[in-house]
């Protein structure tokens, strides 16, 4: 759509978004430059973030089974109970 404003209005995609939200260039440019910093700090800060609590202890032997010891496969995902169908 951008790419289609350009070739009809002849002006560029700064230019263009001031035709289209009706927000002067030098007043859109701080927004721009947040958003820019907002998602790149976000990205930035969430590659340390592993999922886990910092007090979590590492899950080893039957913690870390994907089906607990003693359950088949049906009770694991629900359906131990009653007919299958």
């Amino acid at each position: 759509a951008s790419l289609l404003g350009e070739a009809v209005t002849g002006k560029g995609i700064l230019s263009q978004l001031n035709l289209e939200t009706g927000i002067p260039i030098y007043e859109a440019e701080p927004l721009l430059l947040f958003f820019i910093l907002f998602n790149l700090l976000g990205a930035i800060g969430a590659l340390g973030d592993r999922g886990r609590f910092v007090d979590d202890a590492p899950a080893t032997g039957l913690d870390k089974a994907v089906i607990a010891p003693g359950k088949g496969f049906r009770s694991a995902l629900g359906l131990g109970d009653g007919p299958l169908f």
